[in-house]
């Protein structure tokens, strides 16, 4: 089983002078902020982190599949298990070049090699602890939650509409009542909680799925789900792989995640085991820093992600000690640096 498993992950390095040209190109084709702020191409010098915390904690997937877009990592040397692979060679020519992560996210099944089963991550994800296979895949299925959830759109959190995009689209192929019904043990689970049990209760009430519950954590999924998905929904996601930014019409790889969901293809897994989110996006700079810096220091948590922000005050400060706390972490280098 353990030889079955891949990791993906997506990486730009946002300073490259000849990626700014390529996107430069394209600047009149924006029709948001939101895809246009920087922070969305950023980099943050972690993806080495991210390498290394899976060669310490999973070193049990078969291969890395690390998208760029004509890109490599300067410290990046010739290995079997960590494998660059550029847009060019899986995504379709028409929707190229592209800058949108949903184009990016929703062609992921075409990669050459990948295996039925794969683990997908951004590269501010880290793997904090030893992992084993069945943190993500259990009898074959994927480990997740399912949780009901209302995305109170905002308009300019463009995210939130996208899942509801999703889920509208989730609603044309699967009736909830009959979802809930039939897996019943899937949607009301003691290794939820009480709190998101009572919500998905509550909101069973809807005439149909208000939405689902989503967290930026590495996400366990099957191939076949985007090989069906395409399929059924094919129009879809054509138009979002030919938008060249994020688009308020877009889907993205949340669509996949839903369909596995409501099809009871999945098995459940605790929350506690998807890890801490440390969000400088939302929340008060210093003190996120303070939760990244001990979380890294006591190694408390399964995975972990930080996420970036667009009007992060304290950038210099917060990326010096996020990059000192990363190192002290993970300071033994991988297989694939020079």
């Amino acid at each position: 089983m353990s030889q079955n498993i891949d990791i993906v992950i997506t990486w730009v390095n946002g300073n490259d002078p000849e990626w700014q040209q390529k996107k430069a190109k394209y600047q009149d084709v924006q029709k948001s902020s939101e895809s246009a702020d920087p922070a969305r191409y950023r980099d943050w010098g972690t993806l080495k982190y991210l390498l290394r915390s899976i060669e310490a904690n999973a070193n049990w997937v078969r291969k890395i599949f690390l998208i760029t877009d004509n890109q490599r990592p300067d410290w990046y040397r010739e290995n079997d298990k960590l494998v660059i692979i550029d847009h060019k060679s899986f995504i379709p020519e028409k929707y190229l070049p592209t800058f949108s992560s949903h184009t990016i996210e929703n062609n992921i099944h075409r990669i050459l090699d990948l295996s039925e089963k794969f683990i997908y991550c951004n590269d501010d994800f880290f793997f904090l602890n030893k992992t084993k296979p069945e943190d993500f895949f259990l009898d074959g299925k994927p480990r997740d939650f399912a949780s009901l959830h209302i995305h109170a759109v905002k308009k300019s959190l463009m995210i939130h509409q996208i899942a509801n995009n999703d889920i509208s689209l989730i609603n044309e192929h699967f009736d909830m009542k009959t979802v809930l019904k039939h897996d019943y043990s899937k949607w009301f689970n003691p290794k939820y909680g009480i709190m998101r049990n009572l919500k998905t209760l509550f909101l069973s009430h809807s005439p149909r799925f208000p939405g689902i519950e989503q967290f930026h954590m590495p996400q366990a999924y099957l191939k076949s789900t985007f090989e069906e998905v395409w399929e059924k929904e094919f129009d879809e996601l054509d138009e979002t792989c030919l938008h060249k930014f994020r688009n308020k019409n877009d889907v993205n790889q949340w669509l996949f995640r839903d369909w596995q969901i409501v099809s009871g293809n999945f098995e459940p897994v605790t929350v506690k085991n998807r890890g801490l989110m440390v969000d400088f996006e939302k929340n008060n700079e210093l003190a996120e820093l303070e939760i990244c810096e001990n979380a890294l220091k006591s190694g408390r948590y399964l995975l972990m992600c930080i996420n970036d922000g667009d009007s992060i005050q304290n950038l210099e400060l917060i990326l010096s000690r996020v990059q000192k706390a990363l190192e002290n972490r993970f300071p033994k280098k991988a297989n694939w640096e020079k």
